[in-house]
């Protein structure tokens, strides 16, 4: 199992234009000050981190998130032209690790219409 994640919401544009934080914080109705936006410019995407730290509770935290914001800040994040997954990245201490998702989390993504991305980078 990996030891850590980091999860995050992650946001592109087709065409690889560059995504503005604000794309993502209006429509969830949040402010720079409390929750930290990513801008990657080489990849132009964008990335908000709903959870860090052991594997299992943050899963099960980014799932409860998840579930906490409303269905329609999702649709307008879409109808603004972003294309949006939950981006799980794997760190383990040791060589490869594997990765359960929960129930609570694949149904929270299915409820906001979201893809799953999972990141395991090599040792």
């Amino acid at each position: 199992m990996a030891d850590r994640v980091s999860i995050s919401l992650r946001a592109r544009k087709p065409k690889g234009e560059p995504v503005r934080k604000e794309e993502i914080l209006g429509p969830l109705g949040l402010e720079e000050r409390v929750a930290a936006v990513s801008e990657d410019p080489p990849l132009a995407s964008a990335r908000l981190e709903v959870a860090y730290g052991d594997a299992a509770p943050s899963l099960r935290k980014a799932a409860i998130w998840l579930m906490d914001q409303r269905a329609e800040s999702f649709e307008k994040m879409r109808v603004g032209g972003l294309q949006l997954d939950l981006e799980i990245v794997m760190h383990a201490d040791e060589g490869r690790g594997s990765i359960v998702l929960p129930p609570a989390l694949v149904v929270a993504c299915a409820r906001r219409e979201l893809p799953i991305s999972v990141l395991a980078p090599g040792a």
